[in-house]
């Protein structure tokens, strides 16, 4: 990712400096014109937009984890038994990011 925020290139975990994408995407309706038959969304379509510099990522700093497995939901539900969970902005005392409590 340049540091305007567009994506040069998407590689495998072992290949990157361990930024996780988180899976989410907004989209326009002309993106269904870079998807051809029997291709998968984020390989040869994504190829094709990279290429015109028409994909754009966020890069977040805060908390994220996954919850795609049991284990993810083992991982979530201990933070949140000891009190760690960072996502209880109400129990942890805090106020969300803009918001005056």
């Amino acid at each position: 990712m340049d540091s305007d925020g567009s994506v040069r290139a998407i590689r495998g975990m072992k290949d990157s400096n361990i930024w996780v994408n988180g899976g989410y995407f907004v989209l326009r309706k002309d993106i269904f014109r870079y998807i051809k038959p029997g291709e998968e969304l984020i390989y040869e379509p994504f190829q094709r937009l990279i290429a015109e510099r028409k994909v754009w990522s966020y890069r977040y700093d805060g908390f994220w984890q996954c919850m795609d497995t049991f284990r993810d939901k083992q991982i979530l539900d201990d933070l949140d038994a000891a009190g760690a969970a960072p996502w209880r902005l109400w129990k942890n005392g805090h106020a969300a990011p803009g918001i005056v409590a």
